[in-house]
């Protein structure tokens, strides 16, 4: 048996290392937990100035609900106002008072009060444009995949911007079925 030379292992080591050092280092940039993650039942994209973050349609009658979430305006200097709301495949126009997002600042959808009336119900996606007027006169369009809840738990009382559709059909039931009872 050789004996064993401490240099050479100490080498052998530092060699060892250093062509594990790519492979132990090889996550990358990108880290999953670097990126923004939302987990919510709502709509969101921040592919514009102005991030609309989970937006949903709450309706507590098919056809006609409002649109709530948050909307977060990305320009550090000039502020934007949703002046325009359209939606479904005939672009039907929701008339409300124009929404002022101040620069690098939120507001509420639901503070606009926006009815969206069309052909829908509570379980699908309706599309939604929005339209936002900058100070310096650029328009920004929004469009979403907007996901249609009823008027139940969490959301209880979120419809209620003005509008004739309120009133129209059936409204949704959120009593919840009672399991059946086990046979045995």
């Amino acid at each position: 048996m050789q004996p064993r030379h401490p240099r050479r292992t100490l080498r052998y080591a530092i060699g060892a290392l250093l062509l594990a050092a790519p492979v132990l280092t090889s996550c990358g940039f990108d880290y999953a937990t670097d990126r923004v993650n939302d987990i919510t039942a709502g709509y969101t994209t921040r592919d514009a100035d102005v991030d609309v973050i989970n937006s949903l349609i709450v309706a507590g009658h098919p056809d006609s609900g409002t649109l709530i979430g948050m909307l977060v305006n990305n320009d550090q200097d000039e502020d934007a106002e949703l002046t325009s709301v359209t939606s479904g495949p005939d672009d039907t126009e929701a008339d409300f008072e124009p929404l002022t997002v101040p620069a690098r600042e939120g507001a509420q959808l639901q503070d606009a009060g926006i009815r969206i009336e069309g052909t829908f119900a509570a379980g699908t996606v309706y599309d939604v444009t929005l339209t936002f007027v900058k100070d310096d006169g650029a328009e920004i369009e929004v469009e979403l995949a907007v996901p249609v809840v009823t008027e139940c738990e969490q959301y209880e009382g979120y419809d209620d911007a003005p509008g004739a559709g309120r009133a129209s059909g059936e409204a949704y039931s959120c009593e919840t079925a009672e399991a059946p009872e086990p046979a045995h």
